[in-house]
């Protein structure tokens, strides 16, 4: 089987996408030039879909296999999220330690298949080196959506963060990544020189919700997954993917608080 992947959405779900893929089938191409500038797998890109190629548009959900030990009743995240017509649907996304041992090892496996260029790699090597077990790293993704909810700001609580940051050693320091610069300049307020300056200078725009076409946007977001997926512990957003290919990452192994 072929999958081509045709995707417009935030960086999260396109890797997600991209993971899915590589679960079914070695050949995958895409339609965008994403994975181009991030990765050094060489995907191949086609611009339209073509014959002989299953069409993945849009798709951010980890595929399931036969195998694989989930259930149509497993997910006590997402199907409380999803459409009604997607009740039954078997799904693990968001499940973190609850997904089986032997599915969740697989799928981090598939994860680090996925090689940075050597560029991302640089940056977050020097970056993230020597911080052992000293290092939380929060992701606070202020604008999530449940379902239809108009009200996009209910689930996001920033005092949450605190307080889980408060509860801990007083002398971790702090990489924050946020969808939301001013968020970043909240922790850096409350918490002074225990907040990491930013491995690719300090952000200017919303990064990790809608993926820029500027290159460089790019790179400085995947740079911050891969920097929180370095943190002895990831404090991350509800139902965020990119939190989610955070913990991936860091081999499916980071104790991993969600707010």
């Amino acid at each position: 089987m072929k999958v081509l992947l045709r995707t417009s959405d935030g960086l999260g779900n396109r890797i997600k996408a991209l993971v899915s893929a590589y679960r079914l089938t070695d050949e995958v191409a895409t339609t965008c030039n994403t994975f181009s500038i991030i990765l050094k797998n060489p995907i191949p890109v086609i611009r339209e879909p073509t014959t002989g190629y299953a069409l993945f548009e849009d798709w951010w959900r980890l595929s399931i296999k036969e195998s694989d030990d989930i259930g149509e009743k497993f997910s006590t995240v997402y199907l409380q999220t999803c459409p009604e017509e997607l009740q039954s649907s078997r799904a693990l996304d968001f499940e973190y330690f609850r997904i089986p041992e032997r599915v969740r090892n697989e799928i981090a496996c598939t994860y680090s298949k996925l090689v940075a260029s050597d560029r991302i790699r640089e940056i977050v090597d020097g970056f993230s080196n020597g911080w052992g077990d000293g290092v939380i790293a929060v992701h606070a993704r202020s604008n999530t959506t449940i379902g239809d909810d108009p009200n996009r700001q209910s689930v996001f609580d920033l005092n949450l963060f605190f307080r889980e940051i408060d509860r801990r050693r007083k002398d971790l320091r702090i990489f924050v990544a946020a969808d939301n610069p001013v968020l970043v300049d909240a922790f850096v307020d409350r918490y002074g020189a225990r907040v990491l300056s930013h491995p690719c200078g300090r952000p200017t725009e919303s990064t990790h919700t809608v993926v820029s076409t500027n290159e460089e946007t790019l790179i400085a977001a995947f740079v911050e997954m891969l920097c929180l997926s370095r943190g002895v512990i990831l404090i991350g957003s509800y139902i965020s993917t990119f939190t989610e290919c955070a913990w991936w990452f860091g081999g499916a192994k980071q104790h991993v608080v969600i707010l």
